[in-house]
C-alpha cells in the first residue's frame, strides 16, 4: 500500500507522491496525471507512460 499525504498550496490541496511511485508510474516534476473512475475504484495514469496504477475507494477515515 502506498502512503500518498495531502498538503496545502495556495487555496488548492496538493498530493505528495513517493519517488518509488513516481518511478513505477515513469512520471517527474511537471507531469501531469489523470484520475479516472473505475467500478472498484480509480485508476491513475500519466501521459508520459503507459503504465496504470488501480486502487479502491474507501470511506475508511484515519484522522490524525
Amino acid at each position: 500500500m502506498e502512503r500518498l499525504d495531502l498538503i496545502a498550496v495556495g487555496d488548492e490541496i496538493g498530493v505528495i507522491f513517493p519517488e518509488v511511485l513516481c518511478a513505477k508510474l515513469g512520471v517527474v516534476l511537471g507531469d501531469i496525471l489523470h484520475l479516472t473512475p473505475t467500478p472498484n475504484g480509480f485508476s491513475l495514469q500519466s501521459d508520459r507512460s503507459e503504465t496504470k496504477i488501480y486502487f479502491h475507494a474507501t470511506t475508511e477515515r484515519n484522522n490524525r
